[in-house]
């Protein structure tokens, strides 16, 4: 409520240099507009990375098995949006679960592929 995400600030932590295709760590935005069922978001569950299209482009991060929406990659990835464009596609796990159901921390660790 009165924020536009809840959490903190969706750090982001590079392992090795940057490129396409690096591991990536990251806590995952949570806008108000997303409707999580926090009960069905496990670690260990299967993630890949979807670029919608849109005005203003953005990265959402959803279950592999079914596509559900879980947050937003924060902007501070915006490089992203260009290697996937390249043809790079983004899988891994969720890797914590912090919080509850009313200010979940969902934190993901990813990997580029081409």
């Amino acid at each position: 409520m009165g924020s536009s995400y809840s959490g903190n600030n969706g750090g982001i932590g590079i392992k090795g240099n940057f490129d396409c295709g690096g591991i990536f760590e990251s806590s995952v935005l949570l806008p108000d507009s997303i409707s999580l069922d926090f009960y069905n978001v496990k670690i260990g569950d299967d993630i890949k990375l979807k670029l919608i299209k849109d005005r203003l482009p953005r990265l959402e991060v959803v279950k592999l098995i079914d596509d559900t929406l879980i947050g937003l990659v924060p902007p501070t990835y915006s490089k992203l949006i260009k290697c996937i464009e390249e043809g790079w596609k983004y899988y891994g796990k969720i890797t914590n679960i912090e919080g509850d159901e009313f200010d979940p921390m969902i934190y993901i660790r990813i990997q580029g592929e081409f």
